[in-house]
């Protein structure tokens, strides 16, 4: 596997373990130059994976069987890194109310239980609670991807390297 693929998982991996920690933290100052930081990578990261997974033209299968010719400890960092994304979004999970603001001094959030789907009033308690909630969220979110993409790279990066064997 050449160095390209290796750096890219690695890279992928590390910024998702990153995003994980933080999302793992009950309150951590920054959060929202971190949320910004794995939106933006998110998108070249996964893209360049996925032109590079296309152009090494495998099928499904040979893809999962690329991914199975990784190291058991790549295939366990990338599983744990997946694993622990879905927890922390079970963990994220706000119930039915969304969107926290302050408004005038009062904490409100959109409430989806009501058939009417209203803005409601809410003690400081449960703002800061549904607060957290969507933070931890959109702190998961492109960790997961950028672990699948970690993962993608790599099997692209594994799929040459076997191209290369049966080309020599």
């Amino acid at each position: 596997m050449g160095w390209t693929f290796k750096l890219h998982g690695a890279l992928a991996g590390a910024l998702s373990a990153v995003l994980l920690l933080a999302a793992a933290a009950p309150a951590l100052p920054g959060a929202r130059g971190l949320m910004a930081a794995g939106l933006l990578l998110v998108l070249p990261l996964g893209v360049a994976a996925m032109v590079r997974s296309m152009r090494a033209g495998a099928t499904r299968r040979l893809q999962w069987l690329a991914f199975r010719c990784l190291p058991g400890a790549v295939q366990g960092a990338l599983a744990a890194l997946l694993l622990a994304g879905a927890v922390l979004v079970g963990l994220s999970g706000t119930g039915d109310m969304q969107d926290p603001q302050i408004v005038d001094g009062r904490y409100s959030v959109f409430d989806t239980s009501a058939l009417t789907r209203v803005r409601v009033e809410v003690s400081r308690e449960q703002y800061e609670s549904v607060a957290s909630g969507e933070r931890r969220l959109f702190l998961v979110l492109p960790a997961i991807l950028l672990a699948a993409t970690a993962g993608l790279a790599l099997t692209a990066g594994e799929l040459r390297r076997g191209e290369a064997r049966t080309a020599a």
